[in-house]
């Protein structure tokens, strides 16, 4: 984890680390990278995690919004993502080009939320846990059919979606419902 002191109404400072060649630097190895920082949220830093092809985990969570096109970047085995982005669904390709192995994928946006059926049938069909922005359709049964098979956790908007199973197509076809969960 890495956390920087940040103050309110004082502008982000640039660290070496935050830039493309500071995360360029950091070892190879690497598998799990939490950030917290103002200042290591910058398209830079995460362009730079590309060449990170251990990574599995990525958060980077800070009071600044990333833009969208954060997310044709990212380290292809990728296998969890938190991420705070200015905007979803503006930037053609970039639901499509999440990384295919992707099992958990949790967005804050503080701006606009152009959610369709056709990105929802863009997500990543390995993931299980998926939490999004508040939609207009959010709950429109055609969006959630579309949605990755396998989910165990939908979170949209402010909260759980309790019902998936009532909106969810494939019910009939689960040994399980989505939302029981077996912890290990």
């Amino acid at each position: 984890s890495i956390r920087q002191p940040s103050f309110p109404g004082k502008a982000p400072q640039a660290t070496p680390l935050s830039t493309f060649e500071g995360a360029q630097r950091l070892p190879l190895s690497l598998k799990r990278i939490s950030t917290y920082s103002n200042e290591l949220a910058t398209v830079d830093f995460v362009y730079g995690l590309q060449r990170l092809v251990n990574l599995e985990s990525l958060s980077v969570t800070s009071l600044i919004c990333l833009p969208e096109t954060t997310l044709l970047r990212l380290p292809p085995n990728l296998r969890t993502l938190n991420i705070r982005l200015g905007s979803l669904g503006q930037v053609e390709d970039s639901i499509a080009r999440l990384p295919r192995g992707l099992v958990s994928f949790k967005c804050q946006c503080s701006g606009s939320v152009n959610w369709t059926i056709s990105h929802a049938q863009q997500l990543p069909r390995s993931l299980y846990d998926l939490s999004l922005p508040e939609m207009r359709n959010s709950c429109d049964p055609d969006m959630l059919a579309a949605l990755p098979p396998y989910l165990c956790d939908v979170t949209l908007g402010w909260g759980r979606l309790h019902d998936f199973n009532k909106y969810d197509p494939l019910k009939s076809l689960r040994c399980k419902a989505l939302t029981e969960r077996t912890d290990p």
